[in-house]
């Protein structure tokens, strides 16, 4: 086995380690002090990382969060450039992680998403992995997400947890990077094909209320309005807290939809927000013709119309002034459904 270049004391540490397949909290602690405590994190301390932990198959809370903290310390804090994690280091750390397509440990997916978080900018594609491994958790009820949801991912496959909502939230929050406000397209066709997946499943309310002020901050930032921000619009508001929450809120957005009057703006439910953004909000542009016809098409894709795609686009219009002729045919279609 080959050992990279440290400290003489690690690799007797590391092949004791290997021996039993097992990392106790009193190894971890001989590795904070004997690879770590110079305060760097070096390259050949991070492959170590991977070492250990492939070669651990039982492994405690300290060890996880150890192994995440180190990465998280080395990719963002030590590796070039500072504060950003580079292409090259992505696929770096997702070469190192995968396995089949997936992150095998909850360790692992938990370090991408506090690296996510932590960085001021990530690669697109270190945020779409990790949106990817929830899906995977929704779909078929395990694998790493589902083993870092723990208990808290209750329920059979096949539907959106208050846990998974949770693990989506944090990576499409952390995942608008040094300055970022609109959920990409990217990220958007992901939430697409998971509210697809469970249409018909008894999700967690949470998971409506993610998606329509997802999709809704997605198409109206890349359409040049001025929108709540991305934080703002992945966080808890205050008004879904009532009593109202966010049934009440899609039951009168299809209603509208429905009665042709999605156009009104919806004064009562979007107050909090519409508040902080009023005088912008009156200089916004039209949705344009662009994003209209993504919409439209992503929308469309399997030929039905869930509820929640209904409260998006219901809500979409609602801070829109002027809508492409396009989407002005969805609604219609929507009306007749």
């Amino acid at each position: 086995m080959h050992m990279p270049d440290l400290p003489p004391e690690c690799p007797k540490l590391v092949e004791t380690i290997l021996a039993r397949q097992s990392v106790t909290a009193k190894d971890v602690q001989g590795l904070r002090r004997k690879v770590f405590g110079d305060g760097v994190v070096s390259p050949d301390e991070a492959e170590l990382l991977f070492t250990v932990h492939h070669g651990a198959k039982r492994q405690g809370p300290k060890w996880r969060e150890f192994f995440v903290e180190a990465l998280t310390d080395y990719l963002v804090h030590q590796a070039d450039p500072r504060g950003y994690v580079s292409p090259e280091n992505a696929v770096w750390l997702l070469e190192r992680v995968m396995a089949d397509g997936h992150v095998e440990t909850a360790s692992e997916l938990e370090a991408i998403i506090k690296i996510i978080e932590t960085a001021r900018t990530v690669p697109q594609q270190l945020a779409m992995f990790a949106l990817m491994q929830v899906r995977k958790a929704v779909l078929h009820g395990h694998g790493s997400a589902r083993e870092l949801a723990g208990k808290k991912r209750k329920g059979a496959a096949g539907k959106v947890t208050a846990a998974d909502v949770e693990m989506l939230r944090r990576v499409l929050h952390a995942g608008a990077g040094d300055g970022g406000m609109g959920v990409s397209r990217e990220e958007a066709a992901v939430l697409f094909d998971i509210n697809d997946d469970t249409k018909d499943a008894e999700n967690a309310p949470e998971w409506s209320e993610l998606f329509v002020k997802a999709i809704g901050n997605a198409m109206l930032f890349a359409s040049g309005h001025s929108v709540p921000t991305r934080e703002d619009a992945l966080r808890r508001e205050a008004f879904l807290e009532s009593r109202e929450g966010v049934g009440g809120f899609l039951t009168r957005m299809v209603q509208a939809v429905a009665q042709g009057q999605i156009g009104a703006r919806d004064e009562c439910v979007w107050q909090a927000q519409l508040d902080a953004h009023a005088q912008a909000q009156d200089a916004a542009e039209a949705l344009t013709g662009e994003e209209a016809h993504w919409l439209i098409d992503r929308i469309g894709r399997d030929g039905e119309f869930s509820d929640n795609e209904r409260a998006a686009i219901g809500f979409i219009v609602s801070q829109s002034d002027r809508i492409d002729p396009a989407l002005e045919s969805l609604i219609e279609k929507l009306r007749a459904a």
